[in-house]
């Protein structure tokens, strides 16, 4: 198990600091809420991912296989992050950080990893391709949640600060629309992979 720690490590670098669905949020969150009014939306998904991560590791990917309830659960997440982005391309434009609600919390941004397609792919894709059946599967589990939470925290914190750090130049209401109408259109460019 050991000797795959640096190739497992690197995968969930390079899966967790591309763009997605989470990262999405959490750079529109930094930019319309700011850093410390989006940290449970962070945490959620900091702490939501790994906690799939072990169940899925733990033998929960076994058990839904063939069920036809992956195919649901997929589209049902496809539907979530749509009306994500839609909230977010409607979203008032206002003084930024002032007046505002926060954006989605802990418990649901938590919830979202179970219905996210891009964390679905990359928790299969690890189990698939890192994983042992000569390790204990408590162990094992344990080790992928670790990696995962290991490296979700800097680099959703890296997608949280960059979005504040585009306050400024969101000043302008029209800017600020327009930054909101961008972040809607990734956020459903990033479920297109799975739509296709």
């Amino acid at each position: 198990m050991l000797t795959t720690l640096a190739p497992l490590l690197l995968f969930a670098f390079i899966t967790a600091v591309t763009p997605g669905p989470n990262n999405i949020l959490l750079m529109a969150a930094g930019a319309n809420y700011g850093v410390r009014n989006s940290l449970p939306l962070f945490a959620g998904i900091v702490l939501g991912f790994p906690a799939m991560v072990w169940l899925v590791a733990f033998g929960l990917s076994s058990g839904l296989q063939g069920t036809g309830l992956v195919d649901w659960v997929q589209w049902l997440g496809l539907a979530y992050i749509a009306y994500l982005a839609w909230l977010l391309a409607t979203a008032p434009v206002s003084q930024l950080e002032q007046d505002k609600p926060a954006p989605i919390g802990f418990t649901k941004a938590a919830l979202l990893q179970w219905i996210n397609g891009k964390s679905w792919m990359m928790v299969t894709g690890a189990v698939a391709v890192y994983g042992s059946v000569d390790a204990a599967p408590w162990q094992q589990a344990l080790l992928f949640a670790g990696v995962f939470l290991l490296t979700a925290i800097p680099t959703g914190l890296l997608w949280l600060v960059f979005g504040r750090l585009l306050k400024r130049y969101l000043q302008p209401p029209k800017r600020q629309k327009a930054f909101n109408l961008s972040m809607a259109m990734l956020l459903l460019l990033s479920i297109m992979p799975a739509v296709l």
